[in-house]
């Protein structure tokens, strides 16, 4: 059993590995996260088990958290003045995603409300999965759209910055590179710090600690310098082929049953992220492609990832998606707890 593990989990980084180096070739934006995700889904549609272990992904998790941290200047703490209308608005994106989404899943696509409800919500993939579970809805379906719009986060959000001609203010000036040893204590900090948010079940734990630690010693001086290359790109390659293992045991065929609806829903969504991205951008005057990835419906990790390629502030970034987070857990049982008193026919 181990060994075939390590046989899937060496198949899955070689393919991800050659996905990130031809994006890379031809000049995709955030290659070592969209070329992985792209030719491992595929594989996964080919019939090929792809795997990335618990274990795997947590190192993954502590690296990306380590290099987000590491973006933490005193001109990011003095922008967060601005940030509390940026989560108003961001709250009320999610409402209306989540309302507005599962009617276009009910009434166009003929989803049952409950399946609808959890499938049109935008994130916390595991939380709605556990929910879907326990109400006794289609899970496979739920899941699929979900991957999808996960998927497609990945593969648009460049480029729709791109397509914009969206520009980044540059974080990241030149700064020293962290020493091997000091990332290696910086990693052992970030894994204690993660085990203790997966004990409090804080999302996406370990990235978190590895941000907390990386933030709170930069911020105080006690670490300067920035991950070096070598050390966070497999992060990223890692993160990519994470995202294409989703599509594990889907065909073809399930893909193109649900392919209308999860396309359809993920435009719907994106455009709200869109429109108030553009909201808070006139109100506040924040970087539009900053707020945009920020507001993106979903992908806490990839979305947090995808700010560290794109040179957007990993640390806005990551606030409002662990914010995102807290509200979709205190919002998605209030939704179905109004579908559980409906009439049976409704549920």
């Amino acid at each position: 059993m181990i060994k075939f593990e390590f046989i899937d989990i060496l198949k899955t980084l070689i393919l991800g590995t050659l996905g990130a180096g031809i994006a890379f070739y031809f000049g995709f934006p955030a290659p070592f996260l969209m070329g992985p995700a792209i030719v491992v889904t595929l594989a996964c549609l080919a019939g090929q088990k792809m795997l990335i272990t618990p274990n795997l992904r947590d190192i993954c998790f502590i690296f990306i958290g380590l290099s987000m941290g590491a973006g933490a200047t005193p001109a990011v703490l003095d922008a967060m003045v601005k940030w509390p209308i940026s989560f108003i608005i961001l709250a009320l994106c999610v409402y209306l995603i989540m309302v507005f989404g599962s009617q276009i899943l009910t009434k166009l696509f003929n989803f049952k409300p409950i399946a609808a409800v959890l499938a049109s919500t935008p994130g916390h993939l595991s939380f709605v999965l556990a929910l879907s579970e326990d109400n006794g809805a289609d899970t496979k379906k739920i899941a699929l759209v979900q991957s999808m719009r996960m998927l497609a986060l990945t593969l648009i959000v460049p480029f729709a910055l791109l397509s914009m001609d969206l520009e980044l203010p540059q974080l990241n000036i030149i700064r020293t590179l962290m020493p091997i040893y000091l990332i290696t204590i910086l990693a052992i900090a970030a894994a204690i710090a993660g085990f203790i948010c997966k004990k409090l079940k804080i999302p996406a734990a370990y990235l978190i600690g590895g941000m907390l630690v990386s933030t709170i010693t930069h911020i105080t001086g006690v670490v300067d310098g920035v991950m070096p290359q070598w050390a966070i790109i497999p992060a990223f390659i890692i993160m990519g082929c994470l995202i294409g293992t989703r599509f594990n045991g889907a065909n073809w065929s399930l893909i193109k049953s649900i392919l209308l609806p999860s396309a359809t829903y993920f435009i719907f969504a994106f455009s709200m992220a869109a429109a108030a991205a553009g909201v808070v951008y006139m109100l506040t005057d924040l970087p539009f492609a900053q707020v945009l990835i920020a507001f993106s419906p979903g992908g806490v990790e990839a979305m947090i990832a995808m700010a560290l390629l794109l040179n957007a502030d990993p640390t806005f970034v990551a606030a409002h998606h662990i914010m995102r987070l807290f509200i979709l857990a205190a919002l998605l049982p209030w939704l179905l707890a109004r579908l559980n008193k409906k009439p049976k026919k409704h549920s």
